[in-house]
């Protein structure tokens, strides 16, 4: 199972992606996605559940990333209610209940620990603690370390007690654990085994070169859509426009410019995405990014060629 791929798809963000698609203002879009609210609703949700089972900071002010304590027990136990409730109601294509059929192991996995998070709390609440990390609970460092000594035998999963404490002891002597795409578990900042500060760089031409060649023919005209901006691309780009007038505000000293860095009306994508105090950007500035926008997809291919965009 690819972790990372896994936390990546049921996130928030996929999840307000979804909802925006259905709702942007172009027709051809939203009829692809009038059924995607139960999608988005089923990542938010096990996107919650995950950080309330995740939580690595004592001091986290987050709804559900937050420590379990005495002020928010009651809370966090109510929705851990409301997230069991939402598993046993799931089903299949034919409409048998998920925790009946053979997929239902890690659905009962995340109600078990749901379940047991809240007793273990009132236990070491007995013992002195005030509150509970629930990540410390998670087997990330040791698989993260069996991950590491498999590495060093050319990823033997029964290595005998000599292969053993020979990898052991080079880690001891040099520790450089890599994260590996396939694994079950994400690497971490850890005490013992550090992450590896390599990382790999994957490239992604915004132009092809081979594309130029000849003559291709196409159901429409491509060239105007790449110069013309669609009403999805455009909500995309005031969406960075308020994160430009928001860094920008840290660098103009001028009080009259400042000003002209905000607006009044808010994108579709930006109330989706807004989580607190976010900057609108002035119509000024998105119009400067929406040429912007037009011009790199214009000139992609040329900007590329004179290295004047770094690929990445």
């Amino acid at each position: 199972m690819n972790v990372k791929l896994a936390m990546q798809t049921l996130s928030e963000s996929v999840s307000k992606s979804l909802i925006f698609l259905s709702q942007v203002p172009d027709k051809k879009i939203q009829n692809k996605f009038l059924q995607c609210i139960p999608t988005a609703q089923f990542c938010q949700n096990f996107n919650d559940m995950t950080d309330m089972l995740n939580c690595k900071n004592e001091f986290s002010k987050q709804e559900f990333n937050c420590p379990l304590n005495d002020s928010n027990y009651l809370r966090l136990k109510m929705y851990a209610e409301n997230f069991e409730q939402y598993i046993t109601k799931l089903t299949d294509k034919k409409g048998t209940a998920i925790l009946k059929t053979q997929r239902k192991t890690d659905f009962l996995g995340i109600i078990v620990c749901l379940r047991n998070i809240f007793p273990l709390f009132e236990k070491l609440k007995s013992l002195g603690l005030t509150y509970l990390l629930t990540y410390k609970l998670s087997q990330d460092y040791l698989e993260t370390f069996f991950s590491a000594i498999r590495n060093r035998n050319g990823f033997n999963n029964n290595p005998n007690a000599l292969q053993f404490q020979t990898s052991y002891k080079r880690l001891l002597v040099k520790h450089e654990l890599r994260e590996f795409q396939n694994g079950n578990c994400l690497s971490d900042n850890i005490a013992i085994l550090h992450v590896s500060s390599r990382k790999e760089n994957y490239k992604y031409p915004i132009g092809n070169p081979d594309m130029l060649q000849g003559t291709i023919e196409f159901d429409h005209d491509y060239i105007s859509t790449c110069f013309t901006l669609s009403k999805c691309v455009e909500e995309i780009v005031l969406y960075i426009s308020g994160f430009i007038s928001h860094k920008l505000m840290f660098i103009v000293n001028c009080a009259i410019c400042k000003e002209q860095l905000l607006g009044e009306s808010m994108s579709l994508l930006s109330k989706l995405k807004n989580r607190g105090p976010f900057i609108t950007p002035s119509k000024d500035v998105s119009s400067i990014c929406k040429v912007s926008e037009r011009i790199i997809r214009q000139y992609s291919h040329t900007l590329l060629s004179i290295k004047i965009l770094k690929q990445s």
